[in-house]
């Protein structure tokens, strides 16, 4: 009878269900914590370097946090052994939050800065085209070549570029002109001589998605400009070039501030003045003494210089002396 009471009493086999149940979740638990453990030790692995805090620069040693945690606490070492893992990765998510904040702020204001300058830019900076001529060169199916394009960079540089030729001066903003009573940004001074010199009150409209359109008023007229991207010109060097020439290297004339440069690859570039820059392609003939510079203005074109070697660090060059630049 004890016996059967005893394999069949309701309050045994609740008892036992419940220890089963306890023992379960006991096993989850533990499981759960050991996947967790393995997941926290992959993303320390994984971590940047500079985001990790050692305990010099706490200033705080194991000892020292061991003995604090066991009298607030009362854990054992081995105990605060297994809990230093999981503070060390809260101590990095709160490090690396401020990066990331400060990341994200930062992208956030490169992408409104570039919004800005691409939809509001009305900057007489950039690269222009007289919107007549471009209509009626991309009209014929032109490539640009015999475009004239005008530049204005950041730093005051103003070029006017026609096909690898390039005429340099400078522009600014105009800030006291008596002819005129525009505000600073209004109105600008351009310096190209011989080519655009003049004072001229702009006017930019349009953005970066549907073009930019310059207007230039001065003397009288109004001349309209297109946004624009300068073609860079085809020029082919020979291909009997010899690389072993006299040539190569860089030239100047400091009386005529003139500078010849010849590159081993076949390129060349001229300097006048640091106002008028041609780039080309050359070779050299050392029956005639001459050079061959193609260049091209709207067309190819050649230009012929004669030149002769005096040693290794002069040459002359249509009859005047250039000393080697050393590099």
């Amino acid at each position: 009878m004890e016996d059967f009471e005893k394999n069949n009493n309701p309050i045994e086999e609740e008892k036992t269900a419940a220890e089963e149940s306890a023992q379960t979740a006991t096993n989850e638990a533990e499981e759960a914590v050991e996947n967790t453990a393995e997941i926290v030790d992959e993303t320390v692995e994984a971590a940047d370097d500079d985001a990790e805090v050692t305990d010099e620069e706490t200033g705080t040693s194991d000892e020292t946090v061991q003995e604090a945690q066991t009298d607030d606490f009362g854990l054992s070492p081995e105990a605060l052994s297994e809990i230093n893992g999981t503070t060390a990765v809260k101590t990095k998510k709160k490090i690396q939050a401020p990066i990331i904040i400060a990341a994200v702020i930062l992208l956030a204001a490169l992408i409104a800065g570039g919004v800005y300058f691409f939809f509001f830019n009305n900057s007489v900076v950039g690269t222009w085209v007289e919107a007549e001529s471009a209509s009626a060169d991309e009209a014929k199916g032109g490539d640009g070549k015999s475009l004239r394009y005008y530049t204005f960079e950041q730093d005051g540089t103003a070029k006017i570029s026609l096909g690898s030729m390039q005429v340099v001066g400078t522009w600014s903003y105009a800030k006291d002109d008596s002819s005129t009573t525009d505000q600073p940004g209004n109105t600008i001074n351009v310096a190209i001589s011989y080519f655009f010199t003049g004072t001229f009150k702009i006017d930019v409209q349009g953005n970066g998605l549907t073009g930019r359109t310059l207007t230039l008023d001065g003397y009288g007229s109004k001349v309209k400009f297109n946004s624009a991207t300068k073609p860079e010109p085809e020029l082919k060097v020979d291909s009997k070039f010899d690389p072993k020439n006299d040539v190569v290297g860089k030239w100047k004339n400091d009386e005529q501030n003139v500078t010849y440069t010849f590159n081993a690859d076949g390129t060349c570039n001229l300097n006048q003045m640091d106002m008028l820059i041609i780039d080309g392609v050359y070779s050299v003939n050392k029956k005639t003494g001459k050079i061959d510079i193609k260049y091209i203005e709207e067309k190819e074109n050649t230009l012929n210089i004669e030149y002769k070697a005096k040693d290794k660090k002069t040459m002359t060059f249509s009859g005047y002396d250039y000393k080697k630049v050393e590099e």
